[in-house]
């Protein structure tokens, strides 16, 4: 690099190529880009990955020398594919956070209403001049070969309705989802969004043939990023210097768990704001019932829910072995529930075993059972479809 115009080089073994940059920040930035995919496994070299960071071209050196235009703020890695199956109004913001975030180098929209998926190609592609991400619709067997298979499909949650009372519907619409795409990839990670998260997130299990670690749902992530930003506007401090987890069923019965909150490494507990049991049951019950509220006035979540599985995404395709609240089954309790997940390429690379106090533990244990209850009553309905 020397001054103004600032350039970089990359190189492998089909080639090499320069390109220059009208600012050091931007020179700095596609380097930085292409050391991220390098570190992800998906590239040998940072050279090679800055070389293909934004473009599907042959030529390593000639994508370097078109990676300038408008291809420095990319975290995709490169030939990676990512169906949603589902094209309501959850699966298509997940498809626009996927985009804006360039996560992917393709995105696939599945879903019964080709007419509905169609639409929204569309319209994700009218804004495809600020992404690499390409988006088109596809189909269930396409779905099945993809990379990583985010299902949001289902019955839409109405007010008052809680999560679990979804599962009557939302059970048929999953045992078709898995039926369209065999033979699923056997390295494919499945992402279930659609509620009652942690149930179908179950039975998704079964039915997709895959090991456990590859298949689980977005579970108490949204739930803790919720409860993060409100206890960090109540102290007035960044939200990521908020360490706190929501757990267990994504739903009524979740709790949090204080005995291990922290901020900075000062217990949560111990501060003025939160040292009285109230207020922290009042935070948790905000965050367990925003969705509610939020539902109450627009009909419907999108937002919060498409951030949450872009960064997963993001997480698995780089590798990046974040610890994330995700509903994963539990060997104690033969269910699936929100527990904390090292996530990575493989999918759940370990599961952390937070210590709990005697009253979070036993709030885990009825989580288990109200799951476990509902999980019983429709097993019988999967065993039926074998």
């Amino acid at each position: 690099v020397g001054g103004g115009p600032w350039s970089c080089r990359a190189s492998s073994k089909e080639g090499a190529a320069s390109t220059s940059f009208p600012s050091r920040e931007m020179a700095a930035s596609f380097l930085r880009q292409g050391s991220l995919l390098a570190r992800g496994g998906r590239m040998a070299t940072p050279a090679l990955a800055c070389s293909l960071q934004g473009s599907l071209l042959a030529s390593p050196a000639l994508a370097c020398s078109l990676g300038g235009r408008r291809r420095t703020n990319t975290t995709q890695a490169f030939g990676s594919r990512i169906a949603c199956i589902g094209a309501g109004g959850v699966g298509a913001a997940v498809c626009y956070a996927l985009q804006l975030r360039q996560v992917a180098s393709e995105l696939l929209v599945v879903d019964v209403d080709t007419a509905r998926a169609q639409g929204e190609v569309d319209d994700l592609s009218d804004g495809s001049f600020v992404t690499n991400s390409k988006v088109r619709v596809g189909t269930s067997e396409e779905a099945g070969q993809c990379d990583l298979i985010v299902i949001t499909a289902g019955a839409k949650q109405k007010e008052g309705e809680t999560r679990v009372e979804l599962i009557g519907r939302n059970f048929q619409i999953l045992k078709a989802i898995f039926r369209g795409m065999r033979p699923i990839k056997p390295t494919a990670k499945i992402i279930i969004v659609a509620n009652p998260c942690d149930v179908l997130t179950y039975f998704a299990q079964k039915l997709s043939g895959l090991p456990k670690s590859q298949v689980f749902g977005s579970g108490t992530f949204l739930d803790t990023a919720r409860l993060r930003e409100l206890i960090a506007q109540q102290v007035g401090v960044a939200d990521t210097a908020v360490h706190v987890y929501a757990l267990g069923e994504h739903g009524d019965s979740q709790f949090v768990a204080w005995s291990s909150a922290t901020i900075a490494g000062v217990p949560i507990v111990n501060m003025p704001e939160f040292a009285d049991p109230a207020a922290r049951q009042a935070l948790a019950d905000k965050t367990k019932f925003r969705a509610y509220d939020i539902i109450k006035a627009k009909g419907a979540t999108y937002f919060g829910v498409a951030a949450v599985v872009t960064s997963i995404c993001q997480t698995i395709i780089l590798n990046q072995k974040h610890i994330r609240p995700l509903s994963a089954y539990h060997d104690d309790f033969g269910i699936c529930t929100s527990q904390l997940c090292v996530l990575g390429s493989d999918g759940i690379h370990k599961i952390l075993k937070l210590e709990l106090d005697d009253q979070e533990q036993l709030a885990m244990t009825n989580s288990a059972d109200r799951l476990r209850a509902v999980i019983t009553e429709y097993e019988p309905l999967l065993n039926a479809t074998k």
